[in-house]
């Protein structure tokens, strides 16, 4: 099983988001699990969802339809306390500061994936202006 991992099954697993909740200091994301190749969900993918869900909270928080530039993911801090099960889950961000400066937002928050299977820290930065690497 490590070696189909590591040979990059991970990359089979299909998740989609099928609903979102916001609040001005939360946000909800339902993730459907299409396709997985672990009887688990590996915490790169679990990872994924986290960032996706920095995403789509950073654009409603700015009122911004299109995504003009990249989120910057400046920390995060996973703890694993079981594992994430192959069946739609739940990922719940909660913001706990945000400081608004003239280049963009910095935003510290807390998250919670399937109920508790992981939570965490996370530190995260939405720039105004579009990046160029």
């Amino acid at each position: 099983m490590l070696g189909n991992y590591l040979g990059g099954s991970h990359r089979a697993d299909r998740l989609a988001v099928s609903k979102y909740h916001y609040e001005r200091d939360r946000i909800t994301v339902s993730y459907r699990v299409e396709a997985h190749s672990l009887p688990y969900l590996s915490t790169l993918n679990v990872s994924e969802c986290i960032v996706k869900l920095a995403v789509l909270y950073c654009c409603l928080d700015n009122n911004i339809r299109r995504r003009q530039s990249a989120i910057l993911l400046r920390s995060l801090d996973l703890r694993v306390n079981s594992k994430v099960r192959t069946t739609d889950f739940e990922c719940t961000g909660e913001i706990l500061a945000r400081r608004k400066l003239d280049s963009g937002v910095f935003y510290n928050g807390r998250f919670d994936v399937g109920g508790g299977a992981m939570t965490g820290l996370g530190k995260f930065f939405m720039p105004f202006e579009t990046i160029t690497v």
